[in-house]
């Protein structure tokens, strides 16, 4: 057996834990949709791809890895997954569709190239990302992760490359060195707002904003 069909278990509401055999390839669309009661799944390093909705609304299912063979995940392969808290993507991944991840409110954090993406962050991007698919909503999240150093946020950064994703990668690497080049001049007056609290309070101890000089004081009257 070489392919999980499509529908393969499709509301097998009593589906508890599942182990594919190593000689699969391909995980089919809606495989294991609505399997409720799904909480854990091995996917073995032969699998490259993992077809749309593929674990969609497994309701129980808090955690997964994506081991390093798999380079495509379809569309919405985790929406719905409410009891999700961790996911982690190998570098082999370069595609992933749109809505992967929606509608995954407990979803804590995502593990991409040595980064650990807050769920809610992601969501932010993708809410404002008019259609970028989420592997480039995650490209964009690892990207303001490197600028800030750690896992502050700022949403009027991110709006940053967001525009400049969709104007191709090309831009997208550009305007982000530029950024990270910049950071001590732009950053706390740029990229910071009033919603942005976290990333000011980081700017704040990083780049401390010049303390004006004393005004002269008047000679004393004798």
């Amino acid at each position: 057996m070489t392919e999980i069909g499509e529908l393969a278990f499709n509301n097998c509401t009593s589906l508890k834990e599942i182990t594919i055999p190593d000689s699969v390839t391909e995980i089919g669309e809606f495989a294991f949709e609505y399997c409720k009661s799904l909480k854990e799944i091995t996917i073995p390093d032969s699998v490259t791809k993992i077809g749309d909705y593929a674990f969609s609304d497994c309701t129980s299912l808090k955690e997964i890895t994506i081991p390093d063979s798999v380079t495509e995940i379809g569309y919405g392969v985790f929406s719905g997954c409410t009891s999700l808290k961790e996911v982690t993507i190998p570098d082999s991944v370069i595609w992933i569709g749109e809505d992967a991840f929606s509608d995954c409110e407990f979803l804590e954090k995502i593990n991409y190239r040595g980064l650990q993406i807050k769920g809610q962050n992601l969501n932010f991007i993708s809410s404002l990302s008019d259609g970028l698919v989420t592997m480039k909503c995650i490209l964009i999240a690892a990207k303001e992760h490197k600028i800030l150093k750690d896992d502050c946020f700022s949403p009027v950064l991110a709006v940053k490359l967001i525009n400049a994703m969709h104007n191709g990668r090309e831009a997208f690497e550009k305007e982000a060195a530029e950024i990270a080049e910049n950071f001590q001049l732009i950053g706390f007056y740029d990229i910071s707002s009033k919603v942005d609290v976290e990333a000011k309070q980081k700017l704040i101890r990083l780049f401390k904003e010049p303390t004006p000089a004393p005004a002269p004081q008047a000679p004393a009257a004798y």
